[in-house]
This record gives C-alpha cells, structure tokens and sequence, in this order.
C-alpha cells in the first residue's frame, strides 16, 4: 500500500515538474512576450536578432516538450501507459532534447552577447554610441536575466525530480516483467563484482603488504595470547601443588 501511494505520488511530482515547464513557457511565448516590439531594443542594426531568436526556441521549445512530458506522465499515472515507456519517453525527450534545446539556445545567446559588444564598439560619434551603448546594454541584460532564471528554475526542477527519483523509479519496476527484473539483477550483479575485481587490482602491492602485517600482527597477538594461557597455567599448577604439600 504505501509502496503503490510513493509510486504515484512521485509520479505525480514529475507531472507537477512538466506541466509547470509547459506553463512558464507558454506564458512567456503568448502573454508576456507576444507583442512584436518586445523584442526591438535587442536587435543590432543588420545584425541579427539573436536573443529573440534564442528566447523564442526556448519558449516554443519548452512548451512543446514540457507539454508531451506532462501528457505521458499524466498517462502513466492512470496506468494508460506503462511506466518503462514513460521513462524511456522522459530519458529521450526530457533529457537528449533538453540538453539539445539547452545547447542550441546557449550558443545563440552567446551570438547574440557576441553581437552586441561588437556593435557598440564599432561607434563613431557619441550620438551613435550612445544608441548603440543602450542597444547593447539591453541585450546583455536581458540575455543575462534570462540565463538566471533558466538556472534557478533547473536547480529547482533537479531538486524536485531527485526527490521523487525513488519512487518513480520503483514503478519502473513494479511495471517490469519477472523475466525483465532477474535479468537486471543479474547485471547489477556483474556490475558489483566488476568493480570489486577493479577496486582490488587497483590497491596495489600496497595494499598486499598491509595486509600481510596485519595477519603478522594478528599471529603475534595469537602467540602473545597462548603464552599468557601458558603462563597461567603453569601458576595454577604451583599453587596446588603447594597446597598439596601443606
């Protein structure tokens, strides 16, 4: 019972994690972000405008992969799908295409720091400079702002995935057929006795000789214990012996 109810209450928090990825995204692209000025102050005379470009596939991006996220864990909450093909769907979708979404907006929000220092430096006049100096301090600060906030909004989701990991986990399992579950222990199995084969080649002569003087000094203790019982043996057979004698 409270197996199945960490099941599904981990499953349900990675639900949460989803829907509130496809929901900040969604917000941003179609309420905050939606007029067509919002972007002008970021954009570099002929230069492409990098950062609308990168915040635009992130929120598009987000939307669309937070959403299928949340609709396949919604799924395998009510057990429409099957919890090994929602987690093959997270590992594939939420992990490969994030990290590809992540990298893609990354390296256009680096264009786009790259354009605007290159543009404020190749100012003439002070007029100009001063657009240009504006232009170029409003997308650093908004390319900036929005790499914060993509920061602390991943640390927190890691946060909360880490936490219900176990649970999520075990329904992975519990879903598993017996054929399925002996042929996984069976490879944890060989993963452990690799690693100890590995962790025992790697201690070296070193740790040979250590062993070897504590066996020495386990023997001498052996010895120094057996000579005491000889000793006190021998004791005890004076003592009656001179008892005998009185």
């Amino acid at each position: 019972m409270f197996a199945d109810l960490s099941v599904t209450m981990s499953q349900v928090e990675f639900f949460g994690v989803a829907l509130s990825w496809a929901i900040s995204s969604g917000i941003y692209a179609f309420r905050y972000r939606s007029k067509s000025a919002y972007y002008t102050a970021t954009k570099m005379g002929t230069e492409s405008n990098w950062y609308e470009t990168s915040d635009k596939i992130r929120l598009y991006g987000g939307l669309a992969l937070g959403c299928l996220l949340a609709t396949t864990q919604l799924l395998a909450i009510f057990g429409i799908v099957t919890s090994q093909l929602n987690g093959l769907i997270w590992m594939l979708v939420g992990g490969l295409g994030g990290m590809i979404l992540h990298l893609a907006v990354g390296v256009m929000r680096f264009l786009g720091m790259e354009a605007a220092v290159k543009n404020s430096q190749g100012t003439v006049t002070l007029t100009d400079f001063t657009a240009k100096g504006v232009q170029a301090g409003a997308t650093i600060v908004a390319i900036k702002g929005d790499t914060m906030e993509d920061a602390v909004m991943d640390a927190a989701s890691m946060i909360a995935l880490a936490g219900a990991a176990e649970g999520w986990y075990f329904g992975m399992w519990n879903d598993a057929t017996d054929e399925e579950q002996q042929e996984w222990i069976e490879e944890w199995e060989e993963t452990v006795a690799t690693r100890a084969e590995e962790i025992a080649a790697d201690k070296g002569p070193a740790a040979k000789a250590e062993e070897g003087e504590q066996g020495e000094e386990a023997k001498e203790g052996e010895e120094g214990e057996e000579g005491e019982d000889a000793e006190e043996g021998e004791e005890g057979e004076e003592a009656e012996e001179g008892d005998e004698d009185k």
